[in-house]
């Protein structure tokens, strides 16, 4: 799906200057921002750390992201409940 930063924007409820934030890796969106976007894109929130054309990730991030993935995976997969 070929959207610009304007439409993904507008289908995210999100400003065009946070997703360009987002997209430079100047920006540290919240799980929340993350669904939007994936909900914007019309895709699972699990594929923007699947899919390497979806997400851009620093090179000194990987680690967090990875790390995050785990939990989201757990979460996800029903293994973690909310306290």
């Amino acid at each position: 799906m070929q959207l610009t930063q304007e439409e993904l924007a507008e289908r995210a409820s999100l400003s065009c200057k946070f997703v360009s934030e987002i997209e430079r890796g100047q920006a540290n969106p919240s799980i929340e921002t993350l669904a939007n976007i994936a909900d914007g894109l019309g895709i699972d929130i699990v594929e923007l750390f699947c899919n390497e054309n979806t997400l851009i990730i620093k090179n000194d991030k990987i680690k967090e992201v990875k790390v995050a993935f785990d939990i989201l995976t757990e979460f996800f997969s029903g293994k973690c409940t909310k306290d």
